[in-house]
Parts: structure tokens; C-alpha cells; sequence
């Protein structure tokens, strides 16, 4: 991350431990050892040293939230989906045609969903989304820690999320919250919006770095377990959610 804005986040999936957390730009404690220096860094604005991109700063997923979409389509049964296709994906009334980085389709012809993740397809996983529906989206998305909302007021998104830390104090989960990732999924969710989402863009862009580490990790975890993230070490691990199956868990690893 030298050089650059940018956050790494790693847990181990089978315990939620949480092994390495860096964002960057970043500061030294040795070197903010009076106000002084405290205010320098808070009116950086450009490098915005304090910020903790991990856990704090949204990002545009991009092909990562496939993986969401991946999941929903094996937690309803709809992992044999296939798709045929020559060069794009275009939903009536949507305005544009959707296709891989390449164009047109980088996985063409009738695909899977093995296939279509492997080769990242936008086409696919426009179309999976298509098909899934808002409230498919948001069952799974919850389980993920993910918030899923119905409309765009703004009532609750963007929340911290003490809740989600496996800790042994208020104090702890306070300290280290999360700020909530979100996407608009539910029974309003439009053809359109769902097209954009199943690929990680449109209203699925406000993920941060640490929920897209906890969303790989459920596939991870060998039951298919979701654990909540941890940073004491003697504390025992705690499942968040059932994601998938072990079985589905280990279908999914494979195709990843």
C-alpha cells in the first residue's frame, strides 16, 4: 500500500480471529505525542491520516460482490441457472447493455455459474441478479452483516455496527465499530437496479474493506459459518450466521 489509499484486512474464517488490519496513509503514535500534532493530522484532508479506510471508508466492490450473488443463488436453489450469451446482457427498459471488460463476453455461450465467476462475467451475474429478485438479495445480504434496504431515505444507512465484534466489553466493540456497508435490495428493488447490483455496482457501492473480508470468509469456514470477528485472544469463537451448508460451503470454495 505504499503510495497509495488503500486497506488490507484478513481474518482466519474458522475463528473469526481478526490477523491483519492496516489502512493507509496511516501515522505513528511515537510521532503525535502532543495536540499539536494531532490537529496537523486532523486538518489533513487530502491524506486523511486518521481515517481508518478498513473499517470506515466505502468503497465500489466491483467484481467481489459477485460472491454475494453467488451465495444467494445457492442458499434458493438456484446455483444451475445457465445463460446464453454472445456479447451482452440488456434488460427491457434498462438502457444499456451490459458486458464483460473485454466488451462483449470474456465467458460466451451457455455458461454456469462456475464458469461465469471464474471468468468474472458481468453478463451472468447482471442476469443472476435479475432473476434473484430484491428479497432473495436481502436475506442473504443480512446474514452477510450487510445492511439491505428497501428505499433510499437514508434512516440507518451508514450506522455503526458495534454488534458485530465477538468481544468481552461495550468498550471494545464501541472503539472498533464498523461502520455498516449497505445496498438498496428488497420487494421495491427495480429490474434495473438488480441488473447494476449483481455485478457490485449501482446501489451495492458502498461497501467497506473489512465487510467484504468477513463476506469471502463465510464460503471460507468449513461449516459455511459466518464467525463474528475477534481481536482478544482468549476469547472463544462465536458464529454470526448460517450462511450456507457445508456442502454448498465446499462447492463454492471450489469453484472459487
Amino acid at each position: 500500500l505504499k503510495g497509495n489509499h488503500g486497506a488490507v484486512v484478513m481474518f482466519n474464517p474458522q475463528t473469526g480471529d481478526l490477523l491483519a488490519m492496516y489502512s493507509n496513509p496511516s501515522y505513528s503514535l511515537k510521532d503525535v505525542q502532543d495536540a499539536a500534532a494531532w490537529i496537523r493530522l486532523e486538518g489533513d484532508k487530502k491524506e486523511k491520516p486518521l481515517l481508518n479506510r478498513a473499517l470506515n471508508e466505502y468503497y465500489v466492490p466491483g467484481s467481489t460482490f459477485k460472491t454475494v450473488m453467488m451465495y444467494a443463488a445457492f442458499r434458493n436453489g438456484m446455483q444451475d441457472i445457465r445463460f446464453t450469451t454472445s456479447g451482452g446482457f440488456s434488460p427491457e427498459g434498462c438502457g444499456r447493455t451490459i458486458t464483460d471488460d473485454n466488451g462483449a463476453c470474456e465467458a460466451c455461450g451457455n455458461i454456469g455459474i462456475d464458469v461465469a465467476y471464474q471468468k468474472s462475467s458481468n453478463i451472468y451475474f447482471s442476469f443472476i441478479g435479475t432473476q434473484l429478485g430484491g428479497e432473495k438479495i436481502r436475506d442473504t445480504a443480512k446474514l452477510l452483516g450487510l445492511g439491505a434496504y428497501d428505499s433510499l431515505s437514508g434512516e440507518g444507512q451508514g450506522r455503526r455496527e458495534p454488534e458485530i465484534w465477538n468481544a468481552s466489553t461495550n468498550a471494545i466493540k464501541n472503539a472498533i465499530a464498523p461502520t455498516e456497508s449497505w445496498l438498496k435490495a428488497g420487494k421495491h428493488s427495480t429490474r434495473c437496479e438488480l441488473m447494476y447490483e449483481g455485478y457490485g455496482q449501482g446501489y451495492a457501492s458502498q461497501m467497506t474493506p473489512f465487510q467484504m473480508a468477513l463476506i469471502i470468509s463465510a464460503a471460507a469456514n468449513l461449516e459455511g459459518r459466518l464467525m463474528k470477528p475477534k481481536i482478544e485472544l482468549d476469547r472463544p469463537p462465536e458464529v454470526l450466521n448460517q450462511v450456507l451448508s457445508s456442502q454448498q460451503a465446499l462447492t463454492v470454495r471450489g469453484i472459487m
